[in-house]
């Protein structure tokens, strides 16, 4: 199923280290005040064996998890992976409408394909986001990373008061950070040669 496990505190899903197959989309838009959390957010042999695992079978052009209009939401210590090459859309769908803070935070979260594939277009999605703090992330196989703005989004939206803390990205066919407008922060970040050695750092795309 698409359900998450409940724990007994108030606001809290602590999903225990195993294996979660979802084939749609879980989440919902306008989630608030809540902590999901798991019992390892990394293996960097990409095995998907180890750890809390969210395992995305689906495919399509929509979202693993739907964040939209997302209020104080912290996700910590889980994995994302997908397993099909004709997925291609987001893994965190974040965009929102009113611009007014979301002060939400990712810590320890991986995503990636354990086939290596690269066809999922972007991990984060944050158009309109303000205040959303990313920490220890990392993020492999997929063509970006984090996409503040799409290309085609209006001159009303922005993204401010991002921070990125010691989060890597690896073998990406695209760029890590993508239109990060207005205002990003990042502390310690590595942004390693995408797939095939090219350079994968940060971009402005035409309209941006």
């Amino acid at each position: 199923s698409n359900r998450l496990p409940h724990c007994p505190i108030h606001r809290r899903r602590w999903c225990p280290a195993g294996l979660y197959p979802i084939a749609s989309t879980i989440g919902q838009s306008d989630l608030r005040n809540i902590i999901i959390c798991g019992d390892g957010g990394r293996d960097l042999s990409y095995l998907a064996n180890s750890g809390t695992v969210i395992k995305f079978t689906g495919t399509g052009s929509g979202s693993i998890m739907n964040l939209r209009e997302n209020r104080a939401v912290v996700i910590e210590h889980i994995q994302f992976v997908y397993t099909s090459s004709s997925f291609t859309g987001t893994c965190f769908d974040c965009a929102t409408v009113i611009n007014s803070g979301n002060g939400s935070m990712f810590n320890w979260v991986q995503f990636y394909s354990p086939a290596g594939l690269l066809t999922a277009s972007r991990v984060w999605y944050l158009r309109n986001c303000v205040d959303i703090t990313f920490d220890q992330c990392y993020v492999a196989h997929c063509v970006n990373g984090w996409v503040g703005l799409d290309d085609s989004d209006g001159s009303q939206y922005e993204t401010n008061v991002i921070r990125m803390i010691n989060c890597t990205s690896i073998q990406l066919a695209g760029h890590a950070v993508v239109n990060p407008y207005t205002g990003w922060s990042m502390f310690a970040c590595n942004f390693e040669l995408g797939a095939g050695g090219i350079p994968s750092g940060i971009t402005n795309t035409a309209s941006k």
